[in-house]
């Protein structure tokens, strides 16, 4: 998958720009038909492109882990009907402010500026894979205490993104880090990282794997000159969730008891394994 693909649904911090997509006739018919039968409809958003966690497959039906997941959700809730629509992340967190949407699915992590904004389940929904990028000359270095001890510097990261939020709780849960962040409020800092690692002006990057390997592992990736290079390390699954329209707290409440009841089932578990290839929800070694 190349990079201009993958970008938009991953950028925490972009101009509001995008172009909505994916709300015409057919979504608001079948919204229609539902409401007549008295379920109330929910408008689910997701990005056009997020492999594998939302996309459209190569028998044009739109799919992935995240997409299967809220509709077991939508199975679970009779009182509710899911209509699903495909916006760019940032026309998708717009669409929960202004009420066209009421969920957005775009593998995110909490963060205290999301909490503060939107409402966000108590049970996640899934986990993104993340781990550590360092150059394959310290391939040995694979968690986060190691680089602390070593006084590894991190590449810069963007202020409320998800990943810096990451980094940021280890910090606060270890006084004595040995390394300090920097931010930066270019969007191109979340691609950017890999080469500044790479060219050795930083020691690591805190990166998703799912990304990584469509960008750095996959032939067809845009910094895949770079496979030679650094070296990935998966070391912990980051939760991800469903990010709801501030005030939905009934809503927020009931897709929390249900993801809940998919994780404890197996559900979340056997999709993870469909889609990812393994258990995003076990700490990787």
């Amino acid at each position: 998958m190349k990079w201009n693909k993958v970008i938009s649904t991953v950028l925490i911090v972009s101009s509001l720009t995008g172009i909505l997509a994916g709300c015409g006739t057919d979504a608001q018919q079948s919204a229609s038909s539902q409401a007549d039968d008295g379920a109330a409809v929910i408008q689910v958003v997701a990005p056009p492109n997020n492999y594998p966690l939302a996309y459209t497959d190569d028998e044009g039906n739109r799919t992935g882990y995240e997409i299967e997941v809220m509709r077991k959700v939508d199975e679970l809730l009779p009182e509710y009907t899911f209509v699903f629509n495909e916006a760019e992340q940032d026309a998708a967190f717009t669409g929960l402010s202004t009420g066209k949407y009421q969920i957005a699915i775009t593998n995110s992590f909490y963060t205290e500026e999301r909490a503060e904004n939107y409402n966000i389940p108590e049970n996640p929904m899934g986990a993104s894979p993340c781990g550590l990028v360092v150059t394959k000359d310290r391939a040995d270095v694979t968690t986060l205490d190691q680089a602390s001890e070593l006084k590894m510097s991190p590449a810069p990261v963007m202020p409320g993104d998800g990943l810096a939020y990451q980094l940021e709780q280890y910090i606060a849960e270890h006084p004595d880090a040995g390394f300090e962040l920097t931010y930066s409020s270019d969007p191109n800092v979340f691609v950017d990282c890999l080469s500044l690692v790479a060219e050795g002006r930083y020691d690591f990057a805190f990166f998703p794997g799912n990304y990584y390997d469509a960008l750095v592992v996959a032939e067809d990736g845009d910094l895949h000159m770079l496979n030679d290079t650094l070296s990935y390390k998966r070391t912990i699954p980051v939760d991800t969730y469903p990010i709801i329209a501030k005030g939905e707290d009934d809503l927020t409440e009931k897709v929390s008891g249900a993801l809940k009841t998919l994780k404890d089932d197996g559900t979340l578990e056997e999709l993870s394994v469909e889609f990812y290839g393994f258990n995003v929800f076990e700490v990787l070694e």
